[in-house]
């Protein structure tokens, strides 16, 4: 996949046509080249289906009105699959002052830099849209939510499989991983499955497989990983193993670098890892450090906390990373900490520990958890706004969906639904002892593994009804589904 700086080098290399000067094949081709590139960056099939018919002008040809109409297409089909994403404002505007030209009209000037225009909007929007590769928890603001159409679901598993059931809870496919994983698997745009293995016991590797499913490649890693690998922007993957090493590996599974940013440890933690748009990466260790470090694996900023450094997120918008310290005994702390390294507040349950939290659209943080039972909603200053005690302790990431739907599931085997305002809208009952955290697809339909008793996945529409309920293979117990 190309970055979004080659893109921008493609959109400089078209020219702006004067006044009374003619579009020249080489300009029209150009702007071809960089529509295909869109293509790389977000799944869109209405654009997809327009590629077929952009064709290359040869030198001396003239430029039909197809060839900038198809143009002008690909361009509001592009921004039809974005808008949802992302403010299209400025983009709606430029487009607003595209043409379609008639047959037998010529394409002026003007035609060609208003596209170039529009074609510039987008690359500036590019790396403020929510990526298409961070499937549900992998937005980095650990919504939960999948806003890409989905068929099926995919769960790791301490036998050593990796499953793949229909979105009616039918298995479709099995994979045999050969050792157990504790984490949610990542999905590429092209379909492939990212997951890393070696969970306490077991060589600990991350895979890459087909949708079919075959092996694409395997990389051994240092520690046993109970975190969940990431993306960045540039398609290169990063895996914290337990808090030891974080590494960095191309997307074809060769690795890069890996920088040792804790002691060496047997301990279990689920450490993980949020990277921003430029590519610097959020992390920590088991022994209460954070840090952040650049795409070329160097340190920028490191900073000592009083608790293990576990559970993170990425909200960009308000300039801040936040870490949920834990220990073994005694109260959680939430830290928000900005990008340069500086703890801005903190926030520390009655007693109990916290496991995960969720940003929404406006910058606020639910966290699930505490002894007490309670959900807590806070804003981007760390002021509480609300809190609800539940009939059992909240495990595991809460989600939460564009529309302000929260979605926690607590150990009296019931999800809870609110607003974000905190406003109970509904409980559903799957089991007494559920142990991961709710996905949500773009239909609103809310899906669930747990292990130990039931080992089981269920599916819940968005008004609370149990849709469906099926056993797995095994125990479930990875840290929650990928929708793809």
């Amino acid at each position: 996949m190309p970055s979004v700086q080659e893109l921008k080098n493609q959109i400089a290399m078209l020219r702006k046509v004067g006044y009374g000067d003619l579009t020249m094949p080489e300009d029209h081709n150009q702007k071809v080249k960089v529509i295909k590139m869109l293509t790389q960056f977000y799944p869109c099939p209405e654009l997809e289906s327009i590629i077929p018919k952009l064709r290359t002008v040869k030198n001396g040809s003239i430029i039909q009105p197809d060839d900038h109409n198809n143009i002008v297409n690909s361009i509001k089909a592009f921004r039809d699959c974005i808008a949802t994403l992302t403010n299209t404002k400025q983009l709606d505007e430029d487009i607003s002052k595209l043409r379609l030209v008639k047959k037998g009209d010529a394409v002026l000037a003007s035609d060609h830099n208003d596209i170039v225009r529009c074609l510039n909007d987008i690359a500036d929007l590019l790396p403020i849209m929510p990526h298409p590769w961070f499937s549900c928890q992998h937005d980095f603001k650990r919504t939960g939510y999948q806003n890409l159409d989905y068929t099926y679901l995919l769960a790791g598993n301490n036998n050593g499989y990796l499953y793949c059931y229909t979105k009616d809870g039918n298995l479709y496919w099995t994979f045999n991983l050969g050792q157990a994983t504790n984490n949610q698997p990542i999905i590429s745009l092209q379909h492939n499955i990212y997951e890393t293995t070696g969970v306490w016991t077991g060589a600990p590797t991350i895979q890459a497989i087909s949708f079919t499913p075959n092996l694409l490649w395997k990389q051994l890693l240092h520690n046993f990983t109970t975190g969940v690998a990431s993306f960045d922007y540039d398609s290169n993957i990063y895996v914290v193993d337990n808090g030891t090493y974080l590494t960095k590996l191309t997307e074809d599974g060769v690795i890069d670098w890996s920088l040792q940013i804790g002691p060496a440890n047997t301990s279990s933690r689920y450490i993980t890892n949020v990277i921003d748009k430029d590519n610097i990466i959020y992390t920590g260790d088991t022994q209460s450090t954070v840090c952040a470090v650049t795409s070329d694996g160097v340190f920028e900023w490191k900073l000592t906390l009083t608790n293990w450094a576990e559970y993170t997120a990425l909200d960009e918008d308000n300039f801040q990373f936040y870490v949920i310290g834990t220990k073994t005994v005694g109260r959680d702390t939430l830290y928000a900490i900005d990008l340069n390294g500086i703890i801005n507040w903190s926030f520390q349950t009655p007693s109990g520990n916290l496991y995960g939290m969720c940003i929404d659209k406006s910058g606020n943080i639910y966290l699930a958890g505490g002894a007490n039972y309670e959900v807590y909603a806070l804003d981007p200053d760390g002021n509480l706004l609300w809190s609800y005690k539940t009939g059992g302790e909240p495990n595991g990431y809460p989600a939460v969906t564009p529309d302000g739907r929260l979605y926690v599931y607590c150990f009296d085997g019931n999800v809870y639904a609110f607003t974000t305002d905190g406003t109970l809208l509904w409980k559903c009952y799957v089991e007494a002892y559920p142990v991961r955290q709710p996905v949500v697809g773009n239909d609103g339909n809310i899906y669930i593994s747990y292990g130990y008793l039931g080992n089981s996945l269920c599916a819940i529409s968005p008004d609370g009804t149990l849709l469906w309920s099926t056993p797995s293979v095994g125990n479930i117990f990875s840290q929650g589904l990928a929708l793809v």
